[in-house]
């Protein structure tokens, strides 16, 4: 009886020393964020007219299908976009200043806009039978850092079926530069293009 006592003991005194390492590291995570934050928050605005933006230039978008995504990409070649992919508000803020936030919030929102308008168009442009004008889409997409998985697919297809499995290699080099969750699986998409 003693020994199942004695074992009871040292697990609820386990248990306590875990829980109180956990909420001691809660409170340090959300003390360090806040001190973060508010760092952010008082961050002067900086200027950010030489940022990586991309414009969409309309003589590579072919515009013959009249379709809602073809017309959502010709109004998005009038605006600017920027891929913000791992960028959290609170970097933004620090990086360039609170009232900027804003400004490349609809940016982000553009690119995130031009990245689903873009998978849709050229599979429509492929069903039509216009690969060329799928492939120069999908190819300035890519050079764009548009980390989707169906337009790495589309392409390393095209590629494929023009018998330049070579260029396939290329998209893996870009594919792993993203630090992401959808840039692990785009490398696992390629791959299974280099196997098959």
């Amino acid at each position: 009886m003693f020994p199942i006592f004695t074992v009871f003991f040292l697990f609820i005194i386990a248990i306590n020393v875990v829980l109180r390492k956990n909420n001691r590291s809660q409170e340090d995570y959300q003390t360090r964020f806040w001190e973060r934050e508010l760092e952010a928050n008082n961050t002067r605005k900086q200027d950010i007219s030489s940022l990586d933006y991309i414009q969409i230039p309309l003589e590579k978008l072919p515009q013959n299908l009249h379709t809602d995504s073809e017309r959502e990409l010709v109004e998005l070649a009038s605006k600017k976009l920027l891929n913000l992919a791992g960028e959290t508000n609170t970097d933004l803020k620090l990086k360039y200043g609170v009232a900027n936030l804003e400004q490349l919030s609809t940016c982000d929102t553009n690119f995130t806009r031009f990245v689903s308008a873009v998978s849709v168009y050229a599979k429509e442009l492929l069903d039509a039978g216009q690969t060329s004008d799928a492939r120069s889409l999908l190819e300035f997409a890519v050079e764009s850092r548009a980390d989707s998985s169906k337009i790495f697919a589309m392409l390393a297809k095209i590629y494929q079926d023009a018998g330049e499995p070579e260029r396939i290699d290329r998209l893996l080099e870009i594919a792993r530069t993203f630090d992401t969750l959808s840039g692990r699986m785009i490398v696992q998409t390629l791959n299974s293009f280099k196997e098959s």
